[in-house]
């Protein structure tokens, strides 16, 4: 049987809260590290675009800009740990930057992780056509199993 050692749980702010109660059973049954990750989305390629709702904030290039930014995701994500996976020891909080699934396929990569447990918005029409779906995408690409929650029906 694979070892599921750690467990990538990337934050998508509105559903997040729902999905959580999910990670931290599967932590504990697994004994596992859970990592914490928020994409800030680059939303430029859409200017212009009726973007539907900006979820996942945006960034301007300037390094002290994204600094900033950074470090005050990083303390929303340590509160959010402590509110919502505070039953667990092990949380590791990580921010980036960019598309939102070709992030969660790097930070896969970069921190051997063994499962990713993420929620799904359930977009249809032009939404999916235009901003596509990050689940879908990382479903996709993924070298290690991903388990989708439907947040609304949790």
């Amino acid at each position: 049987m694979t070892q599921i050692k750690k467990i990538l749980f990337p934050l998508s702010p509105d559903v997040a809260g729902k999905i959580s109660p999910t990670v931290e059973t599967m932590s504990k049954a697994f004994d596992s590290e859970v990592h914490v990750l928020f994409v800030v989305r680059d939303i430029k390629p859409y200017k212009g675009l009726p973007y539907p709702s900006i979820q996942y904030g945006s960034y301007e290039s300037g390094s002290e800009v994204r600094t900033e930014q950074r470090a005050n995701m990083l303390e929303s994500l340590k509160q959010f740990c402590a509110g919502h996976l505070g039953g667990l020891d092990n949380c590791v909080q990580e921010v980036t930057f960019g598309n939102p699934a070709e992030e969660i396929l790097k930070y896969i990569d970069s921190a051997n992780i063994d499962l990713v447990i993420m929620g799904t918005h359930g977009r249809r029409g032009l939404e999916e056509i235009f901003f596509g779906s990050v689940a879908r995408e990382v479903i996709g690409k993924s070298k290690v199993p991903v388990t989708v929650v439907n947040p609304y029906l949790v």
